[in-house]
């Protein structure tokens, strides 16, 4: 140590007497930084003032959002009216609440295939709009087939039988075009939305995407509410009419407000995944980086999968399960570039993180919840409430005019409860930022079941427009909270390793960012699985049980459900994450398909 000490106190005299001064090379070295730092500065100066000089009018960027309020309005109109469309053709409820498990299906098999195809069209209406006017037909020929569909199929055949098999298959045809194509249609002019919005505008565009899907719903289900005719036949054509040409006119709006860039496939590429990154939730996008980045990626990925301290959502001293299940990742998937399928999103829930497993198990009951609510309410407050007849069997044409008021009462409640919806999603982000985000989830879940057990133990109007009104918070948490709480997942991973590189030691837990954008997409599938599951089973258990009173005990008891799975998420979730982050916007409530 003397040693040492000699020789570190040598080393000033030498520089000393070569005339150094460390002083010198600490000062240009800062000065360098200062340069480089004003030289950055300006850079995103000019870059934000260009882009601020690029904007689009807010009433051009209404326009393109006109199609999106178009299809919710359309596929509300459609729930309100589908399953008293089909009793009346005297269908069964087994074979009627089947009907709606079918287009989800073809949603989580076809729609990556539509965004793969939409990336590559070059038409000359450009990649997005082609596909938003195919769907826009889908969803104009499924308005006309639900309403017409027992004339056209008596047409159809000589036989002019009231319930003649064909108008039960065009008015079925009719209910899985429009609710397959409302949901891609939705997804291409979303897509077209984003592509045509400056950088600094798409935060703007999301929170429109919201409010207008929003009103879309709450429009709906006014116009169904209203008493347009006497009959309940005069009133579906009176409503469906108007639905179609609204929906007309919106498209048209959409598809003349603004061109497409002609940009190169590369450009292009690049844009969409940088879109991916930002807007992860919707899988029809996909990552697209360079060789390099890609190699650099699955290198600190593999160097990252040895580290368990800074895991997941949960506290730091986790178990080691959910790190080992990144081990089953084969190098196929290591590939950022190929498209996020549903092969990859059923994949994703074997190997996803526990806390993840849990939030995703929460939306699946919450999500069918509400799907048990809103496809099959206005049958059971037409039934139940106004016919007072619990049972599945009874004379249509007698009680035909207490049947359609329940519908409308029905309708009514609907309007409400989208009402509520549309006010707290919009605030959900102030919400979260003073009150913790498990709090409310667990709220949320709470309230909804709630309403749903005092609805059927009240049973009356009253009760139904005061606890639907009130169960509106449960969809703007579905929508909203699953997606803050991933993106706050990935930047408090992100904000660890940063840390652990500026102290220079230990390894980073590497999360590849496809991976992110994977468990994004198959929270957001778990809507498309609950409507499969719930529409498959809930008319069995209607006529098992003989009673439609089973539709709103099914609600009450999936939503204690999904109240139960949240409490135990809390427990499992690290209150650091539950941290409101600048970065939440990307997973806003807009992003969720309303369904």
């Amino acid at each position: 140590m003397a040693i040492e000490d000699e020789s570190i106190q040598c080393q000033p005299i030498q520089q000393d007497s070569n005339k150094y001064n460390p002083s010198d090379s600490n000062k240009e070295t800062s000065n360098q930084a200062d340069k480089s730092n004003k030289n950055e500065s300006t850079n995103q100066i000019r870059k934000v003032h260009q882009e601020s000089q690029n904007a689009l009018p807010k009433w051009r960027l209404l326009l393109v959002s006109c199609t999106i309020y178009a299809t919710q309005l359309s596929y509300a109109i459609a729930t309100a009216y589908v399953i008293p469309i089909f009793y009346k053709l005297n269908m069964s409820m087994t074979f009627a609440s089947m009907i709606w498990s079918i287009s989800p299906v073809l949603c989580l098999i076809f729609q990556p295939k539509v965004a793969i195809l939409s990336h590559g069209c070059h038409s000359r209406m450009g990649r997005r709009r082609p596909f938003v006017l195919i769907f826009a037909v889908g969803v104009i020929i499924g308005l006309i087939f639900i309403a017409n569909g027992e004339s056209i199929g008596r047409h159809a055949h000589t036989d002019n039988d009231y319930s003649h098999p064909w108008g039960i298959v065009f008015t079925a045809l009719g209910v899985v075009l429009i609710d397959f194509s409302t949901d891609t249609c939705q997804i291409a002019t979303r897509s077209y939305m984003l592509d045509v919005t400056p950088a600094t505008q798409r935060q703007f565009a999301i929170n429109l995407f919201a409010v207008v899907a929003g009103f879309g719903s709450c429009l709906a289900y006014m116009l169904s509410a209203i008493d347009w005719l006497y009959t309940l036949d005069d009133q579906i054509q009176v409503v469906f009419n108007i639905a179609i040409v609204m929906f007309v006119v919106c498209t048209g709006l959409t598809l003349i407000s603004m061109k497409e860039q002609n940009t190169s496939a590369n450009l292009s590429s690049n844009q969409e995944g940088h879109r991916s990154r930002n807007y992860s939730h919707n899988h029809s996008y996909q990552q697209l980086e360079t060789d390099d980045k890609r190699a650099d990626r699955k290198e600190g990925y593999q160097q990252g999968q040895g580290d368990i301290e800074q895991q997941h959502l949960i506290d730091d001293n986790g178990d080691d399960d959910d790190a080992e299940s990144y081990d089953e990742i084969t190098e196929q998937d290591l590939n950022d570039s190929q498209p996020i399928t549903f092969y990859l999103i059923l994949k994703s829930f074997l190997t996803m993180p526990r806390s993840l497993l849990l939030l995703c198990i929460t939306q699946f009951f919450g999500w069918s919840a509400f799907v048990s609510y809103q496809l099959f309410f206005t049958q059971y407050v037409g039934q139940v409430i106004y016919i007072d007849n619990h049972n599945i069997d009874f004379n249509f044409n007698i009680n035909q005019t207490y049947f359609k008021s329940g519908i409308q009462m029905g309708s009514w409640a609907l309007f409400l409860h989208f009402i509520s919806y549309s006010i707290l999603a919009f605030l959900m982000k102030l919400i979260v930022n003073l009150i913790d985000i498990r709090i409310i989830y667990i709220l949320s879940q709470f309230i909804f079941a709630s309403a749903m057990t005092l609805i059927g133990c009240i049973a009356t109007p009253s009760a139904v427009l005061i606890l639907s009104a009130l169960s509106g918070i449960h969809l703007a948490a579905l929508i909203s909270l699953p997606f803050m709480l991933v993106s706050n997942y990935q930047n408090l991973i992100n904000a660890k390793n940063s840390e652990r590189e500026t102290l220079g030691g230990g390894k980073s837990f590497f999360i590849p960012q496809w991976r992110i954008d994977l468990f994004i997409a198959a929270l957001t599938s778990l809507a498309y699985v609950a409507q499969f599951v719930i529409c498959l089973i809930m008319g069995v258990i209607i006529s098992t049980s003989g009673t439609y009173n089973a539709i709103i005990v099914v609600a009450a008891i999936l939503a204690g459900i999904s109240t139960v799975f949240s409490i135990i998420l809390a427990v499992n979730v690290s209150p650091t994450c539950c941290n409101q982050s600048k970065d939440s916007d990307y997973f806003s409530p807009m992003y969720s398909g309303i369904r």
